[in-house]
């Protein structure tokens, strides 16, 4: 029981393939949505899991995001393929992965240890990036609408979790 949120957060990644390669290969995004609601729905349900177990540990933090990223990129992925998606879109929306991570091995460096935690900006930002993926991809929404909203939320969700990492 003490792994089962880790399990998730593999299972998130062992879907993410699978939902960026069905849309490649057999140019259909039918499934896409529901890999993706599950996929997100496992994020919610890891971190919650593991902090009501008292299991939460380094591994699982590592796991859960690289399973955000990864579904992030493999979005990426998709929607350069499917829509008219430019590769600064792409860009400005995986920026705060990369911003996140660099704040991480500055905060290692400068502090010897890893800080390594989710904070509520962490899930904000991730609703986000679902909520244009949702809205662009699948339901076929004005894409530059979304972007614009998504991307507002996205960088003020990872300017506070820098700020929480490095100054508090």
């Amino acid at each position: 029981m003490r792994f089962l949120p880790n399990i998730i957060s593999l299972a998130r990644l062992g879907l993410i393939l699978p939902y960026a390669m069905l849309p490649l290969m057999y140019g259909t995004t039918t499934l896409s949505p529901l890999l993706a609601t599950i996929i997100i729905a496992g994020d919610c349900i890891d971190g919650m899991l593991a902090r009501r177990l008292r299991a939460t540990t380094n591994v699982g933090t590592f796991l859960d995001s690289l399973a955000d990223t990864s579904f992030v990129a493999a979005s990426l992925v998709i929607f350069a393929w499917e829509r008219d998606f430019s590769i600064t879109m792409a860009v400005v929306l995986f920026a705060p992965r990369i911003i996140l991570g660099l704040s991480l091995i500055i905060y290692r460096i400068s502090h010897h240890t890893w800080k390594i935690e989710h904070l509520m900006s962490d899930k904000v930002g991730g609703v986000a990036y679902y909520f244009f993926i949702l809205c662009a991809l699948w339901l076929k929404i004005d894409i530059s609408m979304s972007f614009a909203i998504t991307s507002v939320i996205v960088y003020t969700a990872t300017a506070l979790t820098i700020y929480k990492r490095h100054l508090t």
